[in-house]
């Protein structure tokens, strides 16, 4: 016994079905991938120099933590540690030394030498780094 014929309404709106259910599974599938860190991307801890030698002839160091850049900076007696990741979209903020502030290149957020937002487009101020003194080096990290 032969099936009925399918008509063209259900043939199209089965074909559209099926069209978007591939589409929504292509463009949902990836999202577990980001939605979980990936494995040892920040190390616990990195030495970044002898604390008195670093800031001889500059009040600021740049490092590398974690993939990220990282800033040391001596502000008078004051020792910050910052991460250089601008808060608004994660662009690497850059120091102005001749204003003493983080400039984001990307959307032109501005943040205080603590790392406090001053203007433009931002989610808060800049994370701090933990550090301590250990064997007279500064030691990055958690």
């Amino acid at each position: 016994m032969p099936d009925a014929p399918v008509s063209r309404r259900s043939f199209l709106d089965t074909l559209l079905f099926t069209s978007l259910s591939a589409a929504a599974v292509t463009a949902l599938a990836p999202i577990p991938f980001f939605l979980r860190p990936p494995p040892g991307i920040r190390p616990s801890r990195v030495r970044v120099g002898k604390y008195p030698d670093l800031f001889q002839k500059t009040p600021a160091v740049i490092f590398e933590y974690g993939g990220r850049c990282g800033t040391a900076l001596l502000d008078g007696e004051i020792l910050r540690v910052i991460n250089l990741r601008c808060t608004h979209q994660g662009c690497d903020v850059v120091l102005n030394w001749e204003k003493w502030q983080f400039e984001c290149p990307c959307h032109g957020a501005v943040f205080a030498r603590d790392g406090s937002p001053v203007k433009g487009p931002n989610e808060g101020p800049l994370a701090s780094i933990p550090y301590r003194i250990v064997d007279g080096e500064l030691e990055v990290g958690e």
